[in-house]
């Protein structure tokens, strides 16, 4: 397993995945180690999301903590920045031979309440996330997973995720499911290659690991930022992407934890069947933003050497607060811009514009040493 194929492959399908922008983000990575004159750091990635960050700064680590507060993210976390020794890779690679290969017939959540009863013969009032034949792949091997040892289970829980994150009927978001005439349809008014993704069955893959040459020990947290920071020896470097709009990855991404958790949340809503008990994130409030983003860089005076903070410029945060929020907290700053492709996926993102900016705040702590 090659770096390059490390940080671009067997990732969760993500609005905000930073898999392109992976490059000017290590540049500015190696910059800090060479500012420092160290090897190795030690590194928080404070908001993972998909965790190709945090792939990406164990390179660059021998300590390496990582955070997320969606149950998902730190199963995904928990398996593809571990590195498991050669008995425990033939289990893996044993159990997901296994999965692939039993008859998948279990009816489970995703099929009672996110796929229609037969692929061919869709009803108006059904949901339409999944074919039938992969709510029933989905729901089997769920069912199946809970029979191995918790050490095994991680594994296979993140490489059923990533898949089920890949072959779904949306645009990227599980806010909603494509519709023709308003009946759930796959790949929606169109036939195209979308479909072919969409109805591909879904196989388990054997997750990849780094080849890096150095050792890195993972700590994994699954709580807000805020929690954790007093509990953190001093680091390096934070790594921060916070979400940045009022579009909140515990909606848009409800079903990977409700199948991680192999149930369906609280008071469904009615359509899509999002449950009312989702993680909420004071960064996705106009209201809250400013103050929890001032909150944060406050806690981590004591904490940080440097900050690397990803933003854009569609953010609810201006840019000219951002720098009065860094010029408060007493950081120097140094920022990096990048225009890239936007995505318009989802049916109120069509009239977002076609690039956007991408923020690279690089911030010096001026209080330590």
């Amino acid at each position: 397993m090659t770096k390059s194929e490390y940080l671009s492959q067997q990732l969760l399908t993500y609005i905000g995945n930073k898999r392109k922008l992976i490059d000017p983000i290590e540049r500015e990575v190696i910059a800090i180690k060479d500012a420092l004159g160290v090897a190795t750091l030690r590194s928080l990635d404070g908001f993972s999301g998909s965790g190709v960050v945090a792939r990406m700064l164990k390179y660059h680590s021998h300590v390496l903590y990582v955070n997320d507060m969606e149950p998902y993210c730190d199963c995904v976390n928990r398996c593809f920045l571990s590195q498991p020794d050669e008995p425990l890779l033939q289990q893996i690679q044993e159990a997901i031979t296994t999965l692939n290969s039993i008859h998948h017939e279990h009816e489970g959540v995703i099929c009672q309440e996110y796929a229609p009863r037969s692929t061919d013969n869709i009803q108006p009032e059904e949901r339409v996330f999944y074919t039938r034949e992969n709510a029933l792949t989905i729901d089997t091997i769920r069912h199946m997973i809970d029979r191995y040892s918790p050490q095994i289970r991680p594994y296979l829980l993140a490489s059923l995720l990533v898949k089920a994150s890949i072959h779904t009927n949306t645009s990227g978001v599980f806010k909603g499911f494509h519709k023709k005439d308003g009946v759930g349809h796959f790949g929606g008014k169109g036939e195209n290659d979308v479909t072919l993704r969409i109805k591909r069955p879904i196989v388990l893959d054997m997750p990849i690991f780094s080849d890096q040459d150095h050792p890195c020990d993972v700590y994994y947290y699954n709580r807000d930022i805020l929690e954790i920071v007093s509990e953190l020896p001093m680091l390096d470097l934070v790594y921060l992407d916070p979400p940045y709009n009022q579009h909140p990855y515990g909606s848009n991404y409800f079903m990977l934890n409700t199948i991680l958790e192999n149930q369906a949340g609280k008071e469904l809503s009615r359509v899509s069947g999002i449950p009312k008990d989702w993680n909420h994130s004071d960064f996705n409030y106009k209201h809250s933003a400013s103050q929890s983003l001032l909150d944060l860089l406050t806690s981590l005076r004591t904490k940080t050497r440097y900050i690397i903070l990803s933003y854009n410029n569609e953010g609810i945060i201006e840019k000219q607060r951002l720098i009065d929020i860094f010029n408060t907290v007493g950081y120097s700053w140094s920022l990096r811009e990048i225009r890239y492709q936007t995505y318009r996926g989802s049916r109120n993102l069509k009239q977002r514009d076609n690039t956007v900016q991408e923020y690279l705040w690089i911030l010096r702590n001026t209080h330590v040493n």
